[in-house]
């Protein structure tokens, strides 16, 4: 009964039946509830306030969404990105004549001064130098001491995951200097025991020139934790740089792509707005290392790599190109996020902000209508040629951009952020911008700052016209309980709501609480559609539980796996039944407790375009509820489903998500389990979902 999904054989039974899945923690007795629809009574909403917010913060760009498998390919690793690190970092060098002189890092003639290191192996006999990695988290992750050449892993959770019969594409840029003639390297993937599972050979003659020479390897085995082995097969010195090995069962099938099951986890939330590079990474750690998304496009080996403010290093690979070609593979609408010429405020203490002087302003705006050119500019402008170089002529037809995120609002803040939204209003009418309103809700009198950003933050976006304001927040569930009519209280008159950063945290670790606290949330985000546009969880992905445990993020994974949260399956509930018209909704508890009265939502939506109705139940009590439902004489199908996702209690690590049919009507009787979101779809559509 662990897994997420069960046959729908015998739901019928299960949706009728008082107590539904399982047998509750606590009280037994059954909750009676009514929900009543006025469909004489709808408004129009957003259809689908479900989005991502994808920000490399868990390591969850380079190994991880991106599918290059080798780290640190380009030798660019520094002490900068981590104490202790160098161009050699993930790599080994092993040589059976002994190791010394045999290899270093140089910069006298790179590829491309925006990728400046490279390694040279000198090679005095053939077959006796391996230049090795292990994938990421490998070698130089931990100390490798007496390895054979051809075995070894670096660390537990360093390895290449390789499939038996896939293809893998491997390519490096190569210089040879030695004598004339075809000189050969041949490279090959091995287990931790040394048996090949994957092999071929490339040649260089000698010159002084860079090229990229390419490869295919084909595993002949399964393997979690191979390794990368690149060995000469004749005296001289070896020039490599950019070494990469990528899965050519990537994402859509895409060249310098994503990795697959990651990609298709995202795009089954069915995520109407991506938002990216990130919140605090676009600020970097001062107003130097911020976020440039022109030094992310064009040729890998001219991107600049960038030091995370993490502690680790990205490659940029996956840049703004790959971000927006991913957001119209799935059909979401790009959000990029750009810095105003102000440092994160962690970045120096909780109210240090540093400006970027304003003789360097003209610069940034101009960077930002560079980058609305680029995405939507045509293939014969100046940066739309970049994007068509690229492999996309057609523009992106982008129509949001945010600016900033969680600005401190100090002074000169105002100057900047207003200079920069003007330039895009004047020459880009049809962009809608993104303000921001700080770094917390509009209660969060605690800081420095005594609330003062979410407010001039709201009035600076509405003073200049902005069409969204970004806000963010992360609450404890009680939080939650005491607002589930927080947006109810908001002016319909100004900016609309982007939430781009929420996340309800709890004591619990099995992340249940968290959902169905989320599940709340979105209750009272659809009955107020018409002001919040989209909401995106925070965290997406998260490498190896990098930044905590399962309820901190919708995704967990490892180098070859993943798993999926409790909230990203309530979030993908949502997605799947959206509705462009909320109907009046009127939720009546059989109960005189406020505990029970503040853990029970439902909301009605219709989707005009299928005519389908969507009717949504969150039980996060304990107890069974019996749901009598009164859609007010609105003609309905009989053809109607049950979703539900429930669990034994709010610590259950083994939620179910189980789907069957329902019969429909205007007047239904729903047994909504404990802790479960139960969704009944009604419609010709519901029999093909």
């Amino acid at each position: 009964m662990s897994a997420k999904n069960i046959s729908a054989l015998g739901f019928a039974a299960f949706a009728i039946a008082a107590g539904a899945l399982f047998a509750a923690d606590g009280d037994s007795g059954t909750l009676n509830v009514k929900v009543s629809a006025d469909f004489g009574n709808t408004k129009e909403v957003n259809k689908n306030p479900v989005g991502i917010f994808y920000e490399d913060l868990g390591r969850a760009a380079d190994g991880g969404l991106y599918a290059e498998l080798v780290e640190n390919r380009d030798f660019e690793y520094s002490a900068a990105d981590k104490d202790g690190w160098n161009g050699m970092t993930a790599w080994r060098v092993l040589a059976l004549e002994g190791a010394s002189g045999v290899s270093e890092i140089a910069t006298a003639d790179p590829i491309h001064a925006n990728n400046s290191h490279y390694i040279v192996l000198h090679v005095r006999q053939p077959n006796t130098v391996f230049l090795q990695n292990n994938g990421f988290g490998g070698f130089g992750h931990e100390k490798v001491d007496g390895a054979s050449p051809m075995a070894g892993v670096g660390s537990p959770e360093g390895g290449i995951p390789v499939k038996r019969g896939a293809k893998y594409d491997f390519s490096v840029f190569m210089r040879y200097v030695g004598t004339e003639g075809k000189h050969y390297v041949h490279v090959q993937l091995t287990d931790p025991d040394g048996n090949c599972l994957g092999q071929a050979n490339f040649y260089r003659e000698k010159t002084s020139t860079w090229e990229k020479v390419e490869a295919v390897l084909t595993s002949n085995a399964d393997c979690d934790n191979a390794t990368l082995t690149v060995i000469p097969q004749s005296e001289g010195d070896y020039h490599f740089d950019m070494i990469s090995l990528f899965p050519q069962d990537t994402f859509r099938g895409r060249k310098n792509g994503l990795r697959k099951d990651l990609a298709e986890a995202i795009e089954g939330l069915h995520p109407s707005f991506v938002r990216f590079p990130g919140g605090c990474v676009i600020h970097g750690d001062c107003v130097a290392n911020a976020y440039r998304w022109e030094e992310s496009v064009g040729p890998l080996e001219a991107r600049v790599p960038i030091r995370n403010m993490r502690h680790y290093h990205q490659t940029r690979g996956l840049g703004y190109y790959e971000y927006f070609q991913f957001c119209e593979d799935i059909g979401a609408e790009p959000l990029p996020v750009v810095p105003v010429g102000q440092s994160c405020q962690f970045s120096g203490g909780p109210a240090h902000c540093e400006l970027l002087p304003m003789d360097r302003m003209e610069q940034l705006t101009q960077s930002i209508l560079n980058l609305i050119e680029w995405a939507n500019g045509p293939a014969d402008s100046e940066w739309g040629r970049v994007r068509a170089e690229a492999g996309h002529p057609e523009p992106f037809n982008m129509k949001y951009i945010a600016l900033g995120n969680e600005e401190r609002y100090t002074e000169g803040y105002a100057e900047r952020m207003t200079m920069i939204c003007k330039a895009i209003q004047a020459k880009y009418p049809d962009i809608r911008i993104c303000g921001n309103a700080g770094p917390g809700a509009n209660d969060d009198f605690h800081d420095v700052t005594d609330g003062r950003d979410f407010t001039l933050g709201w009035k600076l976006a509405a003073d200049n016209h902005m069409a969204l304001v970004d806000e963010h927040y992360y609450k404890p569930a009680s939080w939650v309980y005491d607002n589930l009519d927080y947006y109810d209280k908001y002016d319909r008159g100004g900016p609309k709501v982007f939430l781009g950063e929420y996340n309800f945290n709890t004591s619990l670790d099995g992340g249940m609480e968290t959902a169905l606290v989320t599940s709340l949330y979105h209750h009272m985000m659809e009955r107020n559609g018409d002001l919040v546009v989209c909401a995106t969880y925070s965290l997406c992905l998260v490498r190896n539980r990098n930044l905590g445990t399962n309820q901190r993020t919708l995704i967990n994974f490892n180098r070859s796996t993943h798993s999926k949260s409790d909230s990203y399956w309530i979030l993908k509930m949502f997605a799947e039944s959206a509705g462009d018209r909320y109907v009046s909704t009127k939720l009546d508890v059989g109960s005189s407790d406020e505990f029970d009265l503040k853990r029970v939502g439902a909301s009605v939506l219709r989707d005009t375009a299928s005519g389908d109705i969507f009717v949504k139940v969150t039980n996060m009590t304990g107890r069974p509820a019996a749901v009598s439902i009164d859609l007010g004489g609105q003609a309905t199908s009989e053809n109607a489903t049950l979703t539900s996702y429930s669990a034994r209690s709010l610590d259950d690590m083994d939620a179910v998500l189980k789907s069957g049919p329902f019969r429909g009507g205007s007047k239904m009787q729903l047994a909504a389990g404990p802790y479960s979101l139960n969704i009944i779809r009604l419609g010709d559509g519901a029999s093909a979902k």
